[in-house]
């Protein structure tokens, strides 16, 4: 393996959790909103059923993180498992914008975009650290 990909193995459980850190308070505060529990304070009630990918996402990213440390081939596959409950978050939010908004304005959406960029770049990365995990 060449040092970029040790450096990446060495220090993936310690991204994971800076990535946990900034991702976590938002999902608070949409699962908040979800329950109602923020009513007084202007924003609506949501009833996203997607909202339970969010959180399968931090579960395993959470639960992943002693497994990557351990260097185990199962910390490896939450993570990827959990990419693949953001392809299908992006997937619900690709179809819910194409069906407000048309496809064209979907395909300009920049977020849409950043996901999808986002999730190759995850994938190479954990395609080519794979390796390293037993």
């Amino acid at each position: 393996m060449s040092r970029v990909s040790d450096w990446t193995v060495a220090s993936l459980p310690w991204i994971v959790v800076a990535l946990v850190a900034l991702w976590t308070p938002p999902l608070l505060v949409a699962i908040g909103a979800n329950a109602g529990l923020v009513a007084g304070s202007g924003y609506p009630r949501l009833t996203d059923p997607v909202l339970v990918l969010p959180i399968v996402e931090v579960v395993l990213l959470v639960s992943a993180v002693p497994r990557l440390r351990d260097g185990r081939l199962t910390g490896w596959q939450m993570l990827a498992l959990s990419r693949v409950a953001v392809v299908l978050q992006t997937a619900w939010s690709m179809f819910v914008a194409a069906r407000l908004d048309g496809f064209a304005a979907m395909a300009h959406n920049r977020s849409i975009v950043e996901a999808l960029v986002g999730l190759a770049a995850a994938a190479v990365l954990l395609a080519g650290i794979r390796p390293a995990y037993r």
